[in-house]
């Protein structure tokens, strides 16, 4: 049995995108995402027909990789740069990922979740 409930894992992209991560998770009696939410990063097309379609957080990876081209093109024509950029990202919320749970009510049995079983 856990000890602790469980919720948010990010994982390596491509055990999110091929189903791996969820899997795992239901080998070990887990439900994604009563148990265990899965978020992915980037966005990828087959994010949204996994099993369960996963929540990822969207990069703009275009500007991203422009911004990064346009710095060290002025770093190296010694050209000032700021030193930081913020750039928008959003969570993309599917089915793979839930609320966290909820430690502070007893379970069934009048344990708190966070007793080991």
């Amino acid at each position: 049995m856990r000890e602790r409930p469980l919720s948010p894992t990010f994982a390596d992209q491509s055990r999110v995108r091929d189903g791996r991560e969820a899997a795992e998770a239901e080998r070990r009696g887990l439900r994604v995402p009563r148990d265990l939410s899965v978020v992915g990063i980037d966005n990828l097309e087959i994010a949204s027909h996994s099993a369960p379609p996963l929540t990822t957080v969207h990069l703009p990876t275009a500007d991203l990789g422009r911004a990064v081209a346009e710095h060290l093109l002025a770093r190296l024509c010694g050209e000032p740069r700021s030193r930081r950029t913020e750039m928008p990202i959003a969570l993309i919320e599917r089915r793979s990922s839930g609320p966290a749970p909820d430690i502070g009510r007893p379970d069934a049995e009048g344990r708190s979740r966070l007793e080991p079983r």
